[in-house]
């Protein structure tokens, strides 16, 4: 019985499907969404007095986006503290996998924060941002070259449900195109795995009653 069981369970596994998933924001028009919103099956949200618009500056304090169309940036009003001001917070409605972003528009070192189901950290990542010397080609200070400098962030935990980004220090900026996987179990799965339990239960009542 247990051969049986744990035959189905990795059918279980092996049968389910990943669905691949890309938030670009370029079908959402421009303007400001306020302090969260729904984008399929994530919520996007920030801390209070700090606000999410859509934009598509080149530069100004946000950076250039990835898709150099539409990206989505997260605003704080004064005072400039605290720092959760300018964070995203992005929370799933069914965990994912393989979660990646592009980031711009701080100078300041970036940690980007995931969790699992269970509300315990799976993954921390660390984007920093060096500032030695003078800045290169010639920009007049570190924040001009970041303001237009591309990052790529990528994740590679499981189970994530809730990733947060958070700036080292106030910092208003911008991320785009979000990809991430989804785990749907397929129908033909479900269904195996429900007459493997039915065939599990009355291979046991044969075995009780001795028929």
């Amino acid at each position: 019985m247990k051969k049986i069981f744990l035959i189905l369970a990795f059918m279980f596994l092996f049968l389910s499907r990943a669905n691949a998933a890309i938030i670009t924001f370029d079908d959402l028009i421009l303007g400001d969404y306020g302090d969260n919103f729904v984008y399929g099956d994530v919520t996007i949200q920030t801390y209070i007095d700090s606000h999410l618009q859509v934009t598509d500056q080149i530069a100004d304090g946000f950076g250039n986006a990835h898709s150099l169309n539409n990206k989505l940036s997260v605003w704080g009003d004064q005072p400039l503290v605290p720092k959760e001001k300018t964070s995203f917070e992005l929370l799933f409605d069914i965990p994912i996998n393989d979660f990646s972003f592009w980031i711009t528009g701080t100078f300041h070192d970036t940690t980007v924060f995931a969790y699992g189901d269970d509300g315990g950290l799976v993954e921390t990542f660390v984007q920093v941002y060096p500032m030695i010397g003078m800045p290169p080609n010639g920009y007049p200070g570190w924040d001009y070259y970041y303001d237009r400098e591309l990052r790529f962030v990528e994740l590679s935990s499981d189970n994530i449900s809730k990733v947060s980004i958070q700036p080292s220090a106030y910092d208003g900026f911008s991320i785009d195109d979000i990809s991430y996987n989804t785990v749907v179990p397929e129908p033909v799965t479900i269904s195996l795995f429900g007459i493997g339990l039915v065939g599990i239960f009355l291979k046991r009542k044969k075995f009780q009653t001795g028929t």
